[in-house]
């Protein structure tokens, strides 16, 4: 069942305590019924009506199904979850659960449904041109095209798909575009490649990956044979140098003198003050900052739990939160019901996020400061916790939701060391608050 209005003219409808044995207790009427979850996240059963002359069994087995109702920019909607044939009330409840968590994440929660069934409709098609293709070359440039046009409804960025493809005009199908995919071989893709591999390594690398991709479909879809020509382990790297990338760190502010900083931070009262100051103290990423919600916060336990598809890492993460940045949250609680730092100029139907330049805006306009980024205090911590704390370093590296060893450590290694890293991050406040010789002592008597 797809979206549909909001209008409950000639249904009924109510708030019901759920359970299995009452749903399927349910008697059609001669209208809709709308039983609504108690529970909430909008849930509710759709009971299809039955006509005034129906019999007994169409009146004990009427048409049930799940519904779920929420808000996305400004509108109301309604979005079908299934029937109650398939889906229990608990699957149902745990599938408008995630709608209204994704809604308040700023999320289309059916984008990525719309996304699939445009690729499947770009695959069948795309299937019937190869079958009809099957026994003809197809030149490599339109390989490419295929490949991009199937993946572009899953892209969620458009600048993307137009950056994809606007780099095999740069700087393929000049030298291999009109050649037959099939015929295709390794010496073409050095010919693409070699030019810009020591001056344009970035680019190169991704064309690399995305050749390879490319080579890969036409295995798939019957217009290439072979290995592919564009594959990096046990080809590739043995024909071309290998590249060393030299990580461009952030400019980031010396450890002794956060208290000064975070000082003149305070004598602010906007939201971005509130959030850079809340995102020194819990050592985040800015987008985790920027995307954090009041579900996500515990405050009694003192915790933030930041879920695993908002993490770099794609790991759910704890942070404990020391008085310090829980003082910072009681002076932005009420500003908005969802989203902990809003802005202050919101969007009208957007949820109310800081934008990705807010904080280190602020940073250079109210504190007239270049010579620091708001990323530059998770370095900043990390110098602090070696030279001052002297943590060791699984310790700090988890804290900053760094992933420690090898896959065959984290297997066996399954701990986060929550309870040690809230006493390492209570002493990082106090620091950052200016009670520098507290620390220090601390640090000494602790076995961090």
């Amino acid at each position: 069942m797809g979206e549909t209005g909001n209008s409950d003219n000639g249904s009924r409808r109510g708030y019901h305590t759920l359970s299995d044995k009452t749903i399927k207790a349910v008697r059609g009427l001669p209208e809709v019924q709308r039983l609504f979850d108690r529970r909430g996240d909008g849930l509710y059963l759709h009971v299809g009506k039955v006509p005034d002359d129906a019999t007994e069994e169409q009146r004990n087995n009427p048409s049930k199904s799940w519904m779920v109702r929420y808000r996305l920019d400004g509108k109301r909607r309604e979005k079908g979850l299934g029937s109650f044939r398939f889906v229990s009330l608990q699957e149902a409840r745990n599938r408008a659960h995630d709608v209204q968590r994704k809604i308040r994440q700023g999320i289309d929660p059916f984008a990525e449904e719309r996304a699939a069934k445009e690729k499947a409709a770009v695959i069948a098609a795309e299937r019937i041109e190869v079958r009809r293709t099957k026994s003809k070359a197809i030149p490599f440039h339109e390989a490419t095209h295929r490949v991009h046009k199937r993946n572009l409804p899953t892209w969620k960025n458009p600048k993307h798909g137009e950056l994809w493809i606007n780099g095999f005009r740069n700087h393929v199908f000049d030298h291999i575009g009109d050649i037959p995919v099939h015929e295709v071989e390794t010496k073409d893709v050095l010919r693409v490649l070699e030019p810009i591999w020591t001056t344009k390594y970035d680019t190169a690398r991704r064309l690399r990956q995305r050749m390879a991709q490319i080579f890969d479909w036409a295995k798939v879809a019957g217009f290439y044979k072979g290995e592919n020509p564009a594959r990096w382990e046990g080809h590739l790297e043995h024909l071309l140098p290998k590249m060393t990338r030299n990580a461009k760190n952030r400019a980031a502010l010396p450890w002794k003198e956060l208290p000064g900083f975070m000082a003149d931070v305070a004598k602010h009262t906007s939201v971005s003050a509130y959030a850079l100051q809340f995102l020194i103290h819990t050592c985040v990423r800015s987008g985790e900052l920027r995307g954090a919600t009041w579900d996500e916060i515990d405050t009694d336990a003192g915790v933030w739990v930041i879920p695993a598809e908002r993490m770099k890492m794609d790991r759910e993460h704890r942070i404990p939160l020391t008085p310090e940045a829980l003082a910072i949250l009681d002076k932005v609680r009420g500003l908005d019901d969802t989203v902990v730092f809003p802005t202050p100029n919101p969007r009208k139907g957007k949820v109310p996020v800081l934008s990705e330049n807010a904080l280190t805006s602020f940073m250079k306009k109210s504190l007239e400061r270049t010579d620091c980024t708001p990323h530059g205090f998770r370095s900043t911590f990390k110098d602090w916790a070696s030279d001052a704390a002297r943590a060791q370093w699984e310790l700090s590296e988890m804290a900053l939701a760094h992933r420690v060893g090898d896959a065959v450590e984290r297997a066996y290694a399954r701990s986060d060391l929550y309870d040690r890293r809230a006493e390492l991050m209570a002493l990082w406040s106090r620091h950052a608050t200016g009670k520098s010789a507290e620390v220090i002592s601390l640090a000494k008597s602790n076995a961090l």
